[in-house]
């Protein structure tokens, strides 16, 4: 703040003879922290209680033409605190995201890995002349049931050719 002398000069007031509560109670809590304003660092950061609420003060020396300036950034505490809880929020949907991601994985892979362990496993029984085999159930619609459906195929086939030449 500042008054107009009756020689028209200006003079500065200090935050303390201002008319604003708000104001004077932020002056005595900086000089409480630093009784030099002046040497207040860029960027300094602080809390203040006033009328039982909590504010966060950043605040930041300016320097122009001889004059001293401090500048304060005000924020409520609860602007922050609405932040934080919409963040923890956003971190819980990922977190279930993450795991049900992880489940349908481990389901899908099981799924598909399942029937191509069994076909591997058959595939060795035939590679020793085993050929009593039971071929595989041909329900599926996807490309494990195509391969389901070849590899039938080629079991029958390969009975087919064990008995011709066991005729011959």
């Amino acid at each position: 703040p500042y008054v107009i002398a009756s020689d028209q000069s200006v003079e500065r007031l200090s935050a303390d003879d201002g008319q604003n509560p708000f104001l004077k109670r932020i002056y005595s809590h900086l000089l409480g922290q630093q009784p030099d304003l002046s040497h207040i660092q860029t960027g300094a950061q602080d809390k203040l209680e006033f009328n039982n609420e909590t504010w966060l003060l950043q605040s930041t020396p300016f320097q122009r033409n001889n004059l001293e300036w401090l500048i304060l950034v005000l924020v409520h505490e609860s602007d922050f605190s609405t932040t934080d809880k919409i963040r923890n929020l956003i971190l819980g949907i990922w977190s279930i995201v993450f795991v049900l991601v992880l489940i349908i994985g481990w389901y899908i892979g099981n799924h598909l890995s399942k029937p191509l362990k069994e076909i591997s496993v058959i595939g060795n029984r035939i590679s020793t002349g085993n050929m009593d085999l039971v071929l595989f159930p041909e329900i599926r619609t996807d490309e494990i049931g195509d391969l389901i459906k070849s590899f039938n195929r080629l079991v029958t086939s390969l009975k087919l050719a064990m008995r011709k030449l066991k005729k011959e």
